[in-house]
């Protein structure tokens, strides 16, 4: 369209490994409550607030 433009680097930039196992342990299931979503994200000393940002 004439307009600005810029390359965009792809991909992960904090690691060179991917592997779903290594994250499941910390992310709640898809059945899980909101008691248990709130007690989750509080043990990684994030708030209410937080888990709804990053929801």
């Amino acid at each position: 369209l004439g307009g600005p433009s810029w390359d965009v680097l792809k991909g992960r930039l904090d690691g060179f490994v991917s592997s779903a196992s290594r994250g499941n342990g910390k992310v709640p299931g898809s059945n899980a409550t909101a008691s248990q979503l709130i007690q989750t994200f509080a043990a990684l000393n994030l708030s209410v607030f937080d888990m709804v940002v990053l929801s």
